[in-house]
């Protein structure tokens, strides 16, 4: 049997992931580097040169707001945007690699959060999912949580009042102490999940919080092939003395919402956060109310959740509020790329959670200046492109922004690149920005097309948006 196909596919909820080193261009030296850029620029359709596209001495004028139509059979796709291009000019280009070692990258994370390092292995043996752990370990957990909430209903302790009512003993394993993401799998010969998880403890500034990691993915087995099917890694803590953020309903950054925070000393406090786990290099990308529960039918507004993404050269990356993945066109029937961000929760008593999307490693430069072409060039492939996407009964857009900034693409089987884009966004990006939807995704530097890949997509002649 043969492993013939590679599709990296999303399923599940909102997933998050971690970043670390794996590929260091330090010890490679320059020579390396420029073989990696033109194997880069090469697997890419690109060439491997620098400077500006645009003719020598002619400026490459961007306006403020572009405005046009794309009829096709009666059927119209309307462009009346405004363009935002902070960063654009002779950016870098980079490559980056997944982290590989699950253990390294849960530890590197965990040392760094929790005071002085330190985290509970102790009674609990926090370093793995409630599925695999013993009868015994479940009741202490299961009581640990009916002491803190003894007033009320949390979803901890159903859970875990599920899992004993349902216990099985041949479906929990005993794993080494010294193992921190374990292992599990699922299913039957044609279909076959596997699950990695790790769950942590610890205090953070004084407060207990929980760390879990979890990752997934899935072979399908047809005949002599096996499709193998990843979905986002992600890491996600939080102090379980704080009421959860009501995922899906989280509020707009609007004026007039009696929020008891204060937005500048929220940003401060996420910042600082974010330097605590080696994040220096962090833009705030989109700002949201956080909802809290307080019982089936009522909530409230406490604090921020903030978003931040890459950004280099004033260029960031171009976010979308979803789960993410694009693909080149050569590279759809192999393997995606997510795109990665990072969220921060903040509410009036400080900072409450982070959840860390994108499993790469720290991005490393291949050329310090990208040749890029204009965006006039642009325009006119996505004009093609979107009377190609009408010609295919696509649907026809209203295209409210369109944003130049960096997105992850792959290049080849092992390496993924952080290359420069242009995005086109649907009108309703403009009205709720917690749910861009990328239209169209155009690569800057050599007019390539970037699928976006949405949950399991929609496939058209075997192309996925």
């Amino acid at each position: 049997m043969k492993i013939v196909k590679t599709a990296k596919g999303i399923r599940g909820g909102i997933t998050v992931a971690i970043l670390s080193i794996m590929f260091l261009f330090s010890a490679c030296g320059k020579a390396k580097k420029d073989d990696i850029a033109n194997d880069l620029w090469g697997n890419a359709g690109m060439d491997a040169s620098v400077g500006n596209a645009t003719e020598e001495g002619k400026v490459n004028e961007i306006p403020d707001t572009i405005a046009y139509m794309v009829e096709v059979g009666g059927r119209i796709t309307t462009v009346d945007a405004k363009i935002y291009a902070e960063g654009y000019g002779n950016v870098p280009t980079f490559t980056v690699e997944e982290y590989e070692n699950k253990d390294e990258f849960v530890l590197k994370y965990a040392q760094k959060l929790f005071d002085n390092g330190e985290f509970d292995n102790g009674a609990f043996d926090n370093v793995g999912p409630y599925e695999i752990l013993s009868q015994e370990k479940l009741e202490a957990e299961l009581q640990f949580y009916k002491e803190r909430y003894a007033e009320r209903e949390d979803s901890n302790t159903l859970y875990l009042e599920w899992l004993l009512e349902n216990y099985n003993e041949d479906n929990h394993e005993k794993y080494s102490d010294e193992t921190i993401v374990y292992t599990t799998t699922d299913g039957d010969d044609d279909w076959v999940f596997t699950y990695e998880k790790a769950k942590l403890r610890g205090y953070v500034d004084g407060r207990l919080w929980v760390m879990d990691y979890s990752d997934s993915y899935n072979d399908i087995v047809e005949g002599e092939e096996i499709y193998h099917n990843d979905g986002i890694a992600y890491l996600n803590a939080y102090c379980i003395d704080e009421e959860y953020v009501i995922e899906g309903v989280l509020g707009m950054d609007e004026t007039g919402v009696n929020n008891p925070c204060n937005r500048e000393s929220v940003e401060a406090q996420a910042k600082q956060f974010l330097e605590r786990l080696g994040f220096d290099n962090m833009e705030l990308l989109h700002t949201v109310h956080n909802n809290i529960r307080i019982s089936e039918t009522e909530s409230t507004v406490d604090g921020y959740t903030l978003i931040f993404g890459m950004s280099e050269n004033g260029a960031h990356l171009l976010f979308a509020y979803s789960p993410m993945r694009t693909a080149t066109e050569a590279d759809t029937q192999n393997f995606v790329a997510t795109q990665p961000y990072v969220m921060v929760r903040v509410n009036s008593n400080g900072v409450y959670g982070i959840t860390i999307h994108g499993n790469y490693a720290e991005p490393e430069v291949v050329s310090e200046q990208s040749q890029m072409l204009s965006f006039e060039q642009v325009n006119e492939i996505a004009k093609a492109e979107f009377e190609r996407m009408i010609n295919q009964e696509f649907a026809a857009y209203t295209i409210g922004s369109i944003e130049f900034g960096y997105v992850y693409i792959t290049y080849d089987e092992i390496l993924y690149a952080v290359v420069p884009a242009w995005r086109y966004y649907d009108l309703r990006s403009e009205r709720d920005t917690t749910k861009k939807t990328a239209v169209l995704t155009i690569c800057a530097l050599d007019g390539s097309i970037i699928y976006n890949v949405l949950g399991d997509g929609l496939y058209v002649g075997g192309i996925p948006y």
